[in-house]
């Protein structure tokens, strides 16, 4: 499940090791070994596959929520390629949907970023923390919805 796959534990040191290893590319110093940990994809940097990881999961929650009567309509972007640049209007449409999602639900979820500028890895933890905490208010919505019975109440949309 996508929501499995989210990112929130980065590190300074991991920022660290791709400044590293970016200076090794560029110098020519780079080592094979190197070369294979900077294709697998660096925690570190926040490029193409963490941008369609996080618009899948948005996609995902948006969904649950409408399929509960609840009206989420997301842009979800998730088709980037390496070469993508996220222009000024998609980190806008990209931060109203993290908005969206949490004011979708009651649970206790991270404040959404006021900007991308200046992106740093515990934003980045942030974004996807928002994803999980979204997951995890669905999830107890759920779970206390059937305990109290409004799933045999006769309540249409239900979750």
């Amino acid at each position: 499940m996508i929501i499995d796959e989210l990112v929130t534990d980065r590190t300074q040191s991991d920022v660290d090791r791709v400044k590293e290893l970016t200076l090794k590319w560029l110098d020519g110093s780079i080592t094979a070994e190197e070369q294979t940990e900077w294709l697998a994809g660096l925690k570190g940097a926040y490029n193409y596959t963490d941008l369609n990881r996080v618009g899948q999961a948005v996609a995902y929650l948006a969904n649950i929520l409408n399929a509960s009567g609840r009206s989420v309509n997301v842009t979800a972007k998730s088709d980037w390629t390496m070469t993508d640049i996220p222009s000024r209007s998609q980190e806008t449409a990209f931060l109203r949907d993290l908005t969206l999602l949490k004011s979708g639900v009651t649970g206790d979820v991270p404040n959404v970023p006021s900007t991308l500028d200046g992106m740093t890895y515990e934003v980045a933890n942030r974004i996807e923390q928002i994803l999980i905490a979204v997951h995890d208010s669905i999830n107890y919505e759920r779970s206390n919805w059937e305990v109290s019975g409004i799933m045999i109440c006769g309540t249409e949309g239900v979750l």
